[in-house]
């Protein structure tokens, strides 16, 4: 894939709207407010609803000669580059923020980190063809996870603490860590290092106190609703352990490790990063780190290709030949292995079990340059 075939895609990182996500458009104006009191009438690319800081339109982002450019729109609360990454993980700020303003635009571009009013947002890169915006339509921030989700006995207990507790108003990927680490007893005695920079990201108040002079800062967001908040990266998360349970056919059941290991693979909170570099904490909860783009579309490509052997099996009712290539593959993906590792062992189960793949295809063409595709990579 070519950089022309790409775009970027603007998103927010923790709090209540974690995961409201807007491709950019190269030929239009992209314009970030808060449209939740119809302050305007036009359209906005990221509609950042329960944020009282951020204006009816705040700012534009605009494609020009091969960059992208973001505006402040003379914002009361003004808007922030860090031009430090580790907005998320230090604690002083004060050197690395710079204001954005009509007259001086700022340049971003994959891993810039941007604030608007209270809202910190990331760009990511995204395929052009993937126009899958979630700011076109009105987004869900009040699905009740255990009315939509079937969790076992420690995610149920974790709901039933976050609805309880009035001090939660919404749950977003830290949160939900947080909640997770109070009933898991495997945090009980260890000290794990993700666990401690976890419960300091993103303390608002200490953090603000870094940032420029006579910003407003309040903790409270208007949710227009007494009904709590769940991020829609929460439900992306739970949705996506049960696309690849359905893959797997291991149930529907989401337990702890699911969910931790989900949030490793999705790779775009703060949560992710603090976790996946604490190897103490992969290696005693038994995960393994995120896959890349390409190793994920391979692992899918694999098992598209194991879904395909059970066709076989049920088209020749007889599953004599398949039942030892199955019981490897199964003893492959059952692994916490890295991905060469992955590759390296579904490469000698190619090799070892060529002669099944040319038999049960009755050397069908496509089925075997499929097969040599798989070989190669």
């Amino acid at each position: 894939m070519t950089n022309k075939e790409k775009t970027l895609r603007i998103e927010v990182i923790g709090g209540p709207m974690d995961g409201l996500k807007s491709i950019l458009e190269r030929n239009a104006l992209n314009v970030i407010g808060n449209n939740r009191q119809k302050k305007t009438k036009n359209a906005l690319s990221l509609n950042l609803i329960f944020d009282e800081y951020v204006g009816g339109q705040h700012a534009k982002i605009v494609h020009f000669e091969n960059k992208w450019l973001i505006y402040d729109l003379t914002s009361i609360n003004g808007s922030w580059f860090c031009s430090d990454n580790g907005i998320s993980i230090n604690a002083s700020f004060s050197n690395v923020l710079e204001k954005i303003t009509p007259d001086k635009p700022i340049t971003v571009k994959e891993g810039s980190i941007i604030i608007l009013g209270k809202t910190v947002l990331a760009f990511f890169l995204e395929c052009e063809e993937n126009k899958n915006n979630n700011a076109s339509k009105e987004p869900d921030f009040y699905i009740n996870p255990l009315e939509n989700y079937q969790f076992n006995y420690e995610c149920k207990e974790i709901w039933n603490d976050f609805y309880k507790n009035e001090h939660f108003q919404y749950c977003d990927v830290t949160t939900l860590f947080k909640l997770l680490k109070k009933r898991d007893n495997r945090f009980k005695n260890d000290n794990f290092v993700c666990g401690n920079k976890i419960s300091r990201a993103f303390n608002w108040k200490e953090l603000c106190e870094q940032w420029p002079e006579n910003y407003n800062y309040s903790d409270v967001y208007n949710f227009f609703s007494e009904k709590k908040v769940i991020s829609l990266r929460v439900i992306d998360i739970f949705d996506n352990i049960i696309k690849k349970k359905k893959i797997n056919s291991s149930g529907k059941i989401i337990s702890p490790n699911d969910i931790y290991q989900e949030i490793i693979d999705e790779r775009k909170s703060v949560v992710a990063k603090f976790m996946e570099e604490d190897e103490d904490f992969l290696n005693k909860f038994s995960l393994r780190k995120s896959f890349n783009q390409l190793d994920i579309c391979l692992l899918e490509y694999l098992q598209k290709f194991d879904s395909l052997m059970v066709g076989f099996i049920r088209y020749l009712k007889n599953d004599d030949y398949i039942q030892p290539f199955k019981k490897d593959l199964d003893t492959v993906f059952c692994k916490r292995w890295d991905i060469s590792d992955y590759k390296n062992h579904l490469g000698m189960l190619l090799l070892k079990y060529k002669h099944l793949f040319e038999l049960l295809s009755n050397n069908d063409p496509i089925i075997l340059q499929k097969m040599n595709e798989l070989a190669k990579t």
